[in-house]
């Protein structure tokens, strides 16, 4: 009868348990959504708090990314590169977490590891346009023409108007 019981106990929890990580993955999903629209409406500090609110439902590569992407346009460097870590440890094949590590390099001058993380997002995502672009213009105003023109080239061949637009300006062709 005890075993009877716990293993009726056992399922109960199991399932209560399985529905709470459902709810949890719903309000997460949710609460991200939230923050993406406060995020358009320039209202960041209030997508600050979704998104972290969805990080503590469930902490998933994408969520601590878009927080990262969110403390980068209020240049909180240091921060949105500790959210990108975090989301490179869960997953380190995500390419967009190396580009947006890379553009919070850019923004602080630190160019080596700048163009070594938009050469990660390619290395993973060999068509990531604006990676290329990024890159790009990143070489060109380190004066480095070969690597820029190259870049800027493989971008345009990707559909990026803005890398059709520096060639021209920076390759001269």
């Amino acid at each position: 009868m005890k075993k009877l019981l716990a293993a009726i106990f056992m399922s109960i929890t199991l399932s209560a348990t399985a529905q709470s990580n459902k709810l949890n993955i719903n309000n997460a999903a949710i609460s991200c959504k939230n923050g993406e629209r406060f995020m358009q409406q320039k209202k960041y500090d209030s997508a600050f708090i979704m998104f972290s609110k969805a990080i503590a439902l469930q902490p998933t590569t994408k969520y601590y990314c878009k927080r990262g992407a969110c403390l980068l346009i209020q240049k909180k460097y240091d921060k949105a590169l500790f959210d990108f870590d975090s989301s490179i440890v869960k997953d380190s094949n995500y390419s967009e977490a190396y580009f947006l590590k890379a553009i919070a390099f850019q923004f602080t001058n630190k160019t080596t590891d700048a163009i070594t993380h938009y050469s990660k997002a390619i290395a993973i995502n060999p068509n990531y346009t604006d990676a290329y672009l990024m890159r790009g213009i990143l070489y060109a105003t380190l004066k480095k023409k070969n690597q820029a023109c190259s870049d800027l080239k493989k971008a345009a061949q990707l559909g990026s108007d803005k890398a059709k637009l520096n060639i021209n300006e920076i390759c001269g062709s």
